[in-house]
């Protein structure tokens, strides 16, 4: 039992993360409106304008979401690094403040281990994520126990 945890994410799901969130959006928005407009008379109007709206919204949408890159949890503070539009943002979470742990597994195509605190504030922030690839019931019990042991707090199933 070490005294810390530090978790990044792999190299490649960094590069399609950034791919998937900072690239596809923009260009998927550019297809739209170009196909759009060299086949808007040919097109019914209500489906054009849920295309011209509807997939620039969702690029928008995309282009803003935050996603984690690194969780570093070393007493007295959980360190979550995620990367936005902007760059690399930084939250520092105190122990004092995590009013409870939370662990959440989905199985499928969209599935993964999921490990939440939630704050004294009444905040829900997602720090470690394990993709359904990776995910061992191993792992997940050795990043609970290790999470138990160095936080102080039990981990709840939801």
């Amino acid at each position: 039992m070490g005294s810390n945890i530090n978790i990044e994410l792999a190299n490649w799901r960094k590069n399609i993360n950034y791919i998937t969130l900072r690239i596809f959006p923009f260009v998927l928005s550019v297809i739209t409106v170009y196909a759009v407009i060299l086949n808007f008379k040919e097109m019914p109007k209500a489906y054009s304008y849920v295309l011209l709206i509807g997939i620039p919204a969702l690029s928008v949408y995309m282009f803003f979401t935050k996603y984690s890159v690194q969780t570093i949890i070393k007493p007295p503070y959980i360190q979550v690094y995620k990367n936005s539009f902007r760059g690399k943002e930084e939250s520092n979470i105190n122990f004092n403040s995590i009013h409870k742990l939370t662990c959440k597994i989905r199985y499928g195509k969209y599935g993964g281990t999921f490990f939440y605190l939630h704050t004294s504030a009444n905040k829900k922030i997602e720090f470690i994520t394990i993709p359904v690839t990776n995910m061992k019931k191993e792992y997940t019990d050795l990043i609970i126990k290790e999470l138990e042991a160095i936080v102080g707090k039990t981990v709840e199933f939801v």
